[in-house]
Order: C-alpha cells, then structure tokens, then sequence
C-alpha cells in the first residue's frame, strides 16, 4: 500500500511516485500489459516481420499499438487510482474495467492521434506540444468519463501552467526506454531471429506500456490534487 503526502505536481513528485507504483505493482501490472498487448504479438507473428517499418502491414502494427497501448493506460489507471487509496485490485477486475471504457478510450486514442500526427506534419514541434496537452486524456476519460472530446479539453485545460515539466517527463521516460529497447534489441535480434525478437519485443511494449500508464495515471493525480486541492479518495470513488 501507499500513502500519498506530497501534493505538488513537479518532475520528481511524478517520476518517484511513478516508480513506487509501479514496482509495487509489477507483477499484476506487467501481467494485464501482456494479456492487452497480445493481439499485437499475434498480428506481427501472422505478417511474418518484427514491429517497425513503413510498409502497409506495418502501418496496421502501429495503429493496433497505439489503441492497445490508450487501452492499457485506461486498464492501469484504475488499478493505480485503487492502490493509491489503499485498496489492491485483482488483474480480473482491473481487465474487466478496461475493457467496460473501450469504446470512449477508442474515441479519444484516435483524436488526439489524429491530432498529434497532423501536428507532427506541421513541423514536429506542434505534434510535441499537442502530445503533451492531451497527456492525461484517458485518465480523463477513465475517471471523470465526460465524453471524447470533452476528455481532450479537459486534458489540455489540466495541464495549461504545467507542460514544460509533463515534456521533461515524457522525454526522460521516452530516452529510457528507447536506449533499453534499442540494446536489448539489438542484442536479441542477433541472438534469437525475428520470432523470438517479436516476443521479446511483445514483452519489452507490455512492460514500458505499463509504466508510461502508470505516470500518466500518477500525472493526472498530482495535477488534480495541485489545481484542484483534490484527494485520491475523491478521484477513486467513481469507482466504487
């Protein structure tokens, strides 16, 4: 269990929180990631090639990714919100919630990709900047379950004053774990061949999924709690 005592969204508020969550949770947590994240292993396994590229089929693997992945950040959310109140939920319950949420995770995985790809084209920066103000889109969604795009205003009114440290976060995190996933996939690529680096690779997206889940789910906390003067009991009893 964990107490939380520290209110003030700030880089290592979120970053050590994230961290205790997640390792405290890493067994359940990685176990649900790899049951979401299956039907990718299963896609890219059936096209015969690893995930990357920029082939058709490929293209597919990413969109499937992206939505597995928003998915996962619903799934975990709850399961985060229940263990910073003090309450352990089992991996059941925890799948059975993210799968009720489909449908609006869906909705709102495709507009702010949308939106964060047509910003991307519009020179990177752009897509950085919308990346950021939709970072807590899904637990938006997950708890206050205001609609598709009211979610992705809320996200952005959320993180108004408070973006350029969000960016600190998800860069650190992102040169992580792409350092990790490019030596370990190096590594195995050479080691164990295409099939075995698709599995590896299923197993390296389940377990970073799960962590970018969890400080997003953490993130949208302390914002909630710094803006708002919100208590997690208040967050989490939508769910009871």
């Amino acid at each position: 269990m964990t107490s939380i005592t520290q209110k003030q969204f700030s880089f290592g508020t979120v970053i050590s929180e994230s961290f205790s969550v997640f390792f405290s949770n890493l067994v359940p947590f990685c176990i649900v990631a790899l049951i979401l994240m299956a039907p990718l292993l299963v896609y890219d396994l059936a096209i015969g090639t690893p995930t990357g590229g920029f082939s058709p089929s490929q293209l597919l693997a990413f969109v499937i990714q992206s939505v597995l992945t928003q998915l996962l950040v619903a799934t975990i959310s709850f399961a985060t919100f229940q263990y910073l109140r003090g309450q352990q939920v089992s991996i059941g319950e925890c799948l059975s919630r993210g799968l009720s949420l489909i449908a609006p995770v869906i909705g709102v995985a495709f507009l702010a990709g949308l939106a964060v790809g047509i910003g991307m084209i519009l020179l990177i920066i752009p897509g950085i900047i919308v990346a950021v103000m939709l970072w807590v889109a899904i637990p938006v969604a997950v708890v206050e379950r205001p609609g598709v795009i009211e979610s992705l205003k809320r996200s952005a009114d959320l993180t108004k004053g408070q973006r350029w440290t969000i960016f600190g976060i998800v860069l650190v995190i992102g040169i992580i774990l792409a350092v990790i996933g490019a030596i370990l996939g190096g590594i195995l690529v050479a080691a164990i061949g295409f099939t075995g680096l698709s599995i590896a690779l299923w197993v390296l997206n389940a377990i970073f999924g799960a962590f970018s889940a969890t400080t997003a789910a953490v993130g949208y906390y302390f914002l909630r709690a710094t803006k708002e003067g919100i208590d997690i009991g208040d967050i989490a009893k939508v769910f009871d």
